[in-house]
């Protein structure tokens, strides 16, 4: 986009640095003027429009060569790269004739042949149906798809495969086969004729639309937005809204790994879109979902209407992935209103300011050049993908701008808890608390963060005070042996309200020795073991002034110990710290990645170099004991794993809470680690304490979306 902001006139780009709401429709309507003259932006706009020169579009020679990629793999008995190979192929092969429909046919038998070798059973048998679908003709789909039914003891369906394979295999030696096949699936059907539910009722889920049973009200607030509030207090995990997204985009990092429409993990034989090689899905209903007007259900009949939040995007345009995810999502939000026939004199008034706020005016100057420039871009990429299904949609100037604001609403939109002791939802008095990104990010970090992005200063309890994570996040140990207090480095200090805050805690009329606090520990520069072990009783209580004595004088420098005033080398220290952070990193990926030697006695080394230099509670320290773990078990030494999960647990607790969701990973981790070490009751302690904080977070039927702790849970009563 920097080649079409330099080819606008000097002037014109002035004018939109300055632009507010107010002359927003001017502005733009001169831009798109200028635009239309320019040969630069057509050249864009052909290449972001075109599928010709995309590389987003089906295409047959790169589908073949990695088909031919998966077929070396799989000689070389290399099946999950085979698998790679082969779903990448079905990204890229084309459906639009019989040819292709064949040819596609043969990759799901290939990809479900691999999965076979890879023990993927339910996941071949979906690969097969979808080969015969596309070719019913296709005899080895019929059979593959036969002797995995066979497996999963769905013995009637597999008699009839087999006997459909049977019927359109055509060699002499491949009916044989198959004539063995269908004998041996008739004996065991005779010893156990069980049968399985149907295909497509395994690709179903329920969704529980429980109501609401709390007394909630919408409140609306100028610089915020629309916003809920409870009149009465509400228990942990209890549910306050369930509410479908009006439109949804997946963020780039996560299109290889999560389904396009509804987000979860992708499978193994993720679904290809049917016309572009970027959108994958977990399965035909998602992929229906998001390109078809007409949804089936499990049983494969039509039973509702859904906006096909793809369609517009399909075909292999590049600009829904070479432009920003939010005016992508803006885009959405576009096609979806005209969609449901909004347009045009609807189509934004649901994004006026008692809808979302969006922060034009205080926007920088090179934003505004930004949002405006992409506005425009989108706005004409809608034009073109729409000409065959809304004539009626032309780009203006009031269209340009109504997207510049409508990008603008999207980039600032978040969810939030407004907090207030007042029973007048419109109080001002009330807090906005973005709590959960205490222990993410330093203080300065979270304030910064938020104002840019958000354009509001947190006033939570949070954020108007130092916690204990603050200082400990990231802090460095005193080389005082009996000190609890916390180093702080120069980049934590450079924030002047920071300091501020700092200088507010209350005196300490006793000092806190480290072993006051249940901390056994060594000189920090002893070739001694170190030992952490601080109770969960003791661990609920510490706070920021644990680490710091105010009466020791207001000097706040980086180096010095904020409890006992002790001076640190700390370019040294630092060094060590970052040195063997490193170094254990290394490690863990030497052995995961090149089957490398790693030494337990090395990466104790490596653990003792950072307990002596980072604080008890530093969040890199948490991932040191973490990474350990992973390697002794890697190692096979899941006893000595044990310990340094606790560890990573312990220092979770104190910058986050118990009751962090990533605290209950963690315990779902050691809790795997202790039931291979065979320490049964460590197991099962941490499953339950692991169950609740996912009752807390995703409430009382988290199972149905996490089932693997579940399975953990009735494996440890087994």
């Amino acid at each position: 986009m920097e080649r079409i902001q330099d080819a606008i006139p000097t002037d014109l780009r002035e004018r939109i640095r300055r632009s507010s709401t107010s002359d927003l429709l001017v502005v733009c309507s001169t831009l798109i003027e200028h635009l239309h003259t320019t040969m630069l932006f057509h050249q864009l706009l052909e290449d972001l429009v075109d599928p010709d020169y995309s590389s987003c579009a089906k295409d047959f020679n790169s589908a073949s060569t990695w088909k031919k990629d998966g077929n070396a793999a799989f000689g070389k008995g290399d099946f999950q790269q085979a698998l790679q190979c082969y779903s990448q192929a079905l990204r890229y092969a084309p459906l639009q004739s019989e040819e292709d429909r064949v040819s596609t046919s043969v990759l799901f038998v290939n990809r479900a042949t691999t999965m076979h070798k890879l023990r993927l059973i339910e996941a071949v048998e979906r690969d097969c149906t979808r080969a015969i679908w596309l070719n019913p003709s296709n005899s080895k789909a019929w059979y593959r798809r036969s002797r995995t039914r066979a497996e999963l003891k769905n013995y009637a369906e597999a008699i009839t495969d087999m006997r459909k394979a049977l019927a359109l295999e055509t060699s002499a030696h491949g009916r044989r086969q198959v004539a063995t096949e269908l004998e041996k699936i008739l004996a065991d059907c005779q010893i156990s004729p069980e049968n399985e539910v149907d295909f497509h009722e395994r690709l179903s889920s329920t969704v529980d639309n429980s109501e609401i049973a709390f007394g909630m009200e919408k409140v609306w607030a100028p610089e915020k937005g629309w916003g809920l509030h409870s009149r009465e207090n509400l228990k942990r995990g209890s549910l306050v809204l369930f509410e479908h997204p009006y439109a949804a985009v997946i963020l780039k990092e996560f299109r290889n790994t999560a389904c396009h429409f509804c987000f979860e993990d992708l499978p193994a034989d993720l679904v290809p879109c049917n016309g572009c090689n970027i959108a994958v899905y977990c399965s035909e209903v998602c992929k229906d979902s998001a390109i078809s007007t007409a949804i089936l259900s499990s049983s494969g009949n039509c039973t509702e209407t859904q906006w096909p939040e793809h369609r517009h995007e399909c075909g292999g345009p590049s600009w829904p992935t070479v432009l920003p995810t939010e005016v992508v999502l803006a885009a959405r939000i576009v096609v979806r209103s005209i969609s449901e026939q909004h347009y045009p004199n609807d189509l934004y008034n649901m994004w006026t300011e008692e809808v979302s706020c969006h922060h034009y005016d205080q926007l920088s100057t090179t934003d505004k050049l930004d949002l405006v420039v992409l506005a425009t871009v989108v706005a004409y990429c809608l034009e073109s993908c729409l000409k065959d299904v809304d004539q009626t949609f032309k780009v203006t100037g009031n269209i340009v701008a109504k997207l510049v604001l409508l990008v603008a609403k999207v980039r600032v939109t978040a969810m939030a808890i407004v907090h207030t002791s007042s029973p007048d939802p419109s109080d001002s008095s009330g807090i906005l608390c973005h709590i959960e990104q205490v222990g993410d990010r330093f203080w300065t970090e979270r304030q910064k963060w938020l104002e840019s992005r958000y354009f509001f200063t947190c006033r939570c309890s949070a954020c108007s005070s130092i916690l204990f994570s603050d200082l400990a996040l990231y802090g460095l140990r005193c080389k005082n042996t009996s000190c609890f207090g916390v180093v702080l480095r120069q980049e934590q200090l450079s924030s002047e309200g920071f300091q501020k805050l700092l200088k507010t805690l209350p005196p300490s009329h006793c000092p806190i020795t480290v072993e006051e606090k249940g901390i056994e520990r060594t000189s920090a520069f002893s070739g001694k073991t170190q030992v952490e072990s601080l109770t969960l009783d003791v661990l609920g209580k510490l706070e920021a002034v644990d680490l710091v004595d105010r009466q020791r004088g207001e000097q706040i420098d980086a180096g010095k110990c904020l409890r006992c005033g002790c001076i640190l080398d700390i370019g040294t220290v630092s060094t060590v710290a970052d040195e063997n952070t490193l170094r254990i990193e290394d490690a863990l990926a030497s052995l995961l990645t090149n089957n490398g030697k790693v030494r337990m006695e090395d990466i104790l080394c490596i653990l003792h170099n950072l307990r002596a230099t980072l604080h008890p509670y530093n969040k890199h320290l948490a991932k040191a004991e973490d990474i350990a773990a992973e390697i002794f078990c890697s190692l096979g030494q899941f006893q000595a794993a044990v310990p340094h999960c606790q560890a990573s647990i312990q220092i979770l607790k104190s910058i986050y809470n118990k009751f962090h969701i990533a605290v209950a990973y963690e315990q779902l981790k050691l809790s795997s680690v202790a039931l291979a070490a065979c320490d049964w009751q460590c197991a099962k302690l941490n499953c339950a304490e692991a169950s609740s904080i996912f009752a807390v977070h995703h409430g009382p039927n988290y199972a149905q979306k996490f089932p693997f702790v579940e399975r953990l849970c009735k494996l440890l009563l087994e």
